[in-house]
C-alpha cells in the first residue's frame, strides 16, 4: 500500500487498482487526522462499490501496522 496526501486529503493506493481518497487534516505536529465518515467509496473505476465497515477496520489495522516513529502518524476519528 502506498500512502500519500496533502493538507486535507490522504490517498491509500492498494496497488491492485483500488484507490481510496479520504478527508482529514494535517496537524502542526506533523500527524494526520483521518475522518472515518469520509471513507465511503473507492475511486473510479470502482466508485460504485461502497466500502464496508469491515474494510475500514482492516485499513485502520494495516495503517497502524505500517506506522513507525519515522513515518507520519495517522489517526482515524
Amino acid at each position: 500500500m502506498k500512502i500519500s496526501g496533502t493538507r486535507s486529503i490522504i490517498t491509500f493506493d492498494y496497488e491492485n487498482g483500488y484507490v481510496l481518497k479520504v478527508e482529514g487534516e494535517l496537524l502542526t505536529d506533523g500527524s494526520f487526522i483521518v475522518y472515518r465518515s469520509s471513507i465511503q467509496n473507492w475511486e473510479p473505476p470502482y466508485n460504485h462499490i461502497p466500502i464496508t465497515e469491515n474494510e475500514i477496520d482492516k485499513l485502520v489495522e494495516e495503517v497502524n501496522f505500517r506506522m513507525t516513529e519515522q513515518t507520519i502518524q495517522i489517526e482515524f476519528i
